[in-house]
């Protein structure tokens, strides 16, 4: 059986510790961004961006691609 705590303290410790708890669950539970199937349309277009604007201007396809989308 549980104990009552004294303090308040505790109370919001024992509270945290299982929302801590449940976040870890909920991170194990989520799909990894690596095996999330990307839509052929993206990959054509970061292609078609890649080939068209930015070899063409003689830039860094990750350098030119960061500054275009911050």
């Amino acid at each position: 059986t549980e104990h009552p705590f004294k303090s308040k303290k505790m109370v919001w410790h024992k509270l945290l510790s299982k929302q801590r708890r449940r976040a870890v669950v909920a991170c194990f539970r989520m799909t990894p961004l690596y095996n999330i199937p990307r839509h052929r349309a993206s990959n054509m277009f970061l292609d078609g961006y890649k080939r068209n604007w930015i070899e063409n201007e003689g830039y860094s396809f990750e350098d030119k691609m960061i500054d275009d989308l911050s």
